[in-house]
């Protein structure tokens, strides 16, 4: 019987993990919409942003990681990736 009270907590856990799966999408800024609070990828993809002032300083054309959950992005960065090519050396 302990067991089970032991588990139980475990399982319920277990099972709303699902609900809080959340993806990541890369890509370099199509559109930037500060009315809307949305951004488009130049993969097609768009996102409305759940905290519109992370739109200050955004311009199209740069790289961004979009972590996001359907349609709305709850984490927006500038990608790292594209300003490491730039200060490493010519081969």
């Amino acid at each position: 019987m302990k067991t089970l009270a032991i588990l139980a907590p475990v399982v319920v856990l277990m099972a709303a993990a699902p609900a809080f799966a959340m993806d990541v999408d890369t890509g370099k800024l199509t559109g930037v919409n500060s009315q809307t609070a949305t951004v488009t990828l130049d993969n097609g993809r768009q996102y409305t942003l759940q905290h519109p002032s992370q739109l200050l300083g955004v311009m199209p054309g740069e790289q961004v990681i979009v972590t996001y959950q359907g349609k709305t992005a709850v984490g927006f960065t500038d990608d790292p990736a594209q300003f490491e090519s730039a200060s490493s050396p010519a081969p």
